[in-house]
C-alpha cells in the first residue's frame, strides 16, 4: 500500500446530480479550481494536509458580493469567478440548495429501508453562513440582500470597539454549534480588535456513511508507505465490491467511493509509484478532478488505510496574497 492523495471532491456533485439542479457548474469549478491551488500552496512540508475548499470559497464569495474595484477584480481571478457577483451568489446558492437537498434524499431512504432495505443511517449536513458587524456601522442594503437571499446569512451586530475578545468568543461559540463542536476557537485571541468591522464566517459540518459499509472483521493490519518508506503496518480496512468507481490514469490509479444516496464520493488517487506522491499532486487541476467526477464502476478489491485527522487552525492570508490577492 502506498501513500494516498485523498481528496473530498465536490466537482462530482456536477456529473451525478446535474438533473436535480440548475447552473450549480460555476460554483463547483470555481471550487475545485481553488482547491488546487490552495493545495500547491499548503501542500509544502511532509504534514498531512486537509483542507475544505467549498467552505473557504462559500465565504470569500460573500465578500466578493461586497467588493469593488482593484480589489473585486483580483479576488475574480483568484478565486475563479466571472465578474458578474449575482451569477456566481446564485451558482452557490443553487449548489447549497442541491446538496441540502441530497441529506434530504438519503433521511427518505434511511425511511423506507426499513421497508425495502437501504442505508441505516442519513447523511447529516449542515451549510451555515452568517455575518457579524460592528454595532453602528453602516453596509449597503443590496450587499446584505444578496447573501441573505443567496447563502442564507443572517446578520448579527457585535462590539468588537469596545470588546473584541467578547466578540471572538460569541463567533467561536457560534461555529462551534454549527459544527458539533467539531471546530473549536476558529478565531484565535487577538485576530480581531477595535478595527474589526465585519467577519463573515461559514460553517460545515458534514457526516456521511457509506453506502456499502466495510465490515470491522475484515480490517486488518497491512503496509502503508509514508513518503515512499518502507512499510509501516496500520489498520486497513478491506472491500470487495462492483459499487466503486474505477479508473486507471497515466501515473495513478482513481476510487471513488459512494456514501449513502450515491450522489456524494470519497475519491481516493492513488500513484503508481511508492515515491510518487509530489508527481501526482503536480499535475492536479479542475480539469483533472472533473475527470474524476464519474468514474465508471467495477470489481474493485479495496485496501484502505484508516485514517483520523485534526488539522490545526491555518492562516491563509499570506497564502492568498501568494496567489494575487494583494489589496483584499
Amino acid at each position: 500500500m502506498k501513500r494516498l492523495l485523498i481528496l473530498q471532491l465536490f466537482g462530482a456533485l456536477v456529473v451525478t446530480m446535474a438533473d436535480a439542479t440548475t447552473n450549480f457548474d460555476l460554483a463547483a469549478k470555481a471550487t475545485n479550481e481553488l482547491a488546487v491551488d490552495l493545495h500547491r500552496q499548503l501542500a509544502t512540508g511532509k504534514e498531512n494536509l486537509c483542507v475544505s475548499p467549498f467552505s473557504i470559497e462559500s465565504a470569500l464569495a460573500m465578500t466578493f458580493a461586497g467588493a469593488d474595484g482593484d480589489t473585486r477584480t483580483e479576488m475574480a481571478r483568484v478565486l475563479h469567478f466571472p465578474s458578474d457577483a449575482s451569477a456566481v451568489a446564485a451558482s452557490f446558492a443553487s449548489l447549497q440548495h442541491s446538496l441540502e437537498e441530497m441529506s434530504v434524499k438519503t433521511a427518505e431512504l434511511v425511511k423506507k429501508s426499513k421497508e425495502f432495505g437501504g442505508p441505516s443511517e442519513p447523511i447529516t449536513l449542515s451549510i451555515a453562513n452568517k455575518l457579524f458587524a460592528q454595532n453602528g456601522y453602516s453596509f449597503r442594503p443590496a450587499f446584505l440582500s444578496l447573501v441573505k437571499q443567496n447563502f442564507g446569512a443572517a446578520f448579527e451586530t457585535l462590539d468588537f470597539v469596545t470588546n473584541a475578545s467578547a466578540a471572538t468568543q460569541h463567533i467561536n461559540k457560534w461555529v462551534a454549534d454549527q459544527t458539533h463542536d467539531k471546530i473549536r476557537d476558529l478565531i484565535p485571541g487577538g485576530a480581531l480588535d477595535d478595527t474589526t468591522r465585519l467577519v463573515l464566517a461559514n460553517a460545515l459540518y458534514l457526516k456521511a456513511p457509506w453506502a456499502h459499509e466495510f465490515s470491522e472483521n475484515a480490517t486488518q493490519p497491512a503496509p502503508f508507505h509514508v513518503r515512499g518508506g518502507s512499510g509501516i503496518d496500520v489498520s486497513t480496512m478491506q472491500k470487495r465490491s462492483e459499487h466503486f468507481g474505477y479508473a486507471k490514469r497515466e501515473g495513478y490509479t482513481a476510487v471513488s467511493l459512494p456514501y449513502s444516496g450515491n450522489d456524494l464520493q470519497f475519491l481516493v488517487l492513488l500513484p503508481d509509484d511508492v515515491n510518487g506522491l509530489h508527481a501526482l499532486e503536480s499535475k492536479l487541476s479542475g480539469d483533472m478532478l472533473a475527470g474524476c467526477a464519474k468514474l465508471q464502476t467495477r470489481d474493485v478489491d479495496l485496501h484502505l488505510p484508516k485514517f483520523k485527522l485534526q488539522p490545526p487552525t491555518m492562516a491563509l492570508a499570506e497564502k492568498f496574497e501568494a496567489l494575487g490577492m494583494k489589496t483584499a
